[in-house]
């Protein structure tokens, strides 16, 4: 059959079109590396998850040629992109960073963007599931959006720390996923330098 190139296609196929494993060829950016898994967007502003082993050593932004194939897997019948070929074409320069309200982020405006985004922190609680994350409540002027934080990310700070403080983060704009459908948009953030405490809680003096 013919070759996908495009993920935003890709992805818009019928998981019940399927039927047999379908080659991709992709060119585009890496948006998130982390140990084992890539977050990738082609030139058409599809975007995909896909694991990698670490020898291809991707970093964030980093531009790659991928290819392999979309499969529907037998555990959770959704679609999965398996590379069998991965080429750095060039090594990333991170993009400008925008500035976004509670609004931009829970409307998807800024859906896969690097944005940043101020306000006050109301409650911040580890994930039921997987541990490593935390899930922060922001406010500010325009609403409430969610912020997850992982947990590499409190080497400096606790999450305690953050309750009742003006906060800057500034992460990727990622959808919430839940039984297979998009619930909404959060902000990902995965290190320490992306959180800053702009004014630390009344009730506490602010030590360093």
């Amino acid at each position: 059959g013919a070759v996908l190139t495009s993920v935003g296609k890709a992805n818009a196929i019928p998981l019940e079109n399927i039927t047999e494993p379908m080659d991709f060829a992709f060119t585009g950016t890496v948006l998130r590396a982390s140990n084992d898994r890539i977050i990738f967007a082609d030139d058409t502003d599809g975007t995909m998850l896909f694991h990698h082993t670490d020898r291809h050593n991707l970093q964030s932004w980093d531009s790659i040629f991928v290819k392999g194939k979309m499969v529907i897997a037998d555990v959770d019948k959704t679609r999965r992109f398996l590379p069998e070929e991965i080429t750095v074409l060039s090594n990333g320069v991170e993009p400008p960073v925008i500035d976004a309200s509670a609004r931009d982020i829970n409307n998807g405006k800024y859906n896969f963007k690097l944005t940043r985004i101020k306000g006050v922190v109301s409650s911040c609680i580890p994930d039921e599931v997987d541990h490593r994350i935390f899930w922060a409540q922001l406010k500010n002027d325009s609403g409430n959006c969610y912020v997850t934080i992982g947990k590499k990310a409190f080497s400096r700070i606790k999450p305690r720390d953050l309750i009742d403080a003006e906060t800057e983060f500034t992460g990727l704009v990622l959808p919430i996923y839940g039984l297979r459908k998009s619930l909404g948009y959060h902000m990902g953030v995965h290190k320490a330098s992306r959180i800053k405490i702009i004014k630390p809680p009344s009730r506490h003096p602010f030590t360093e």
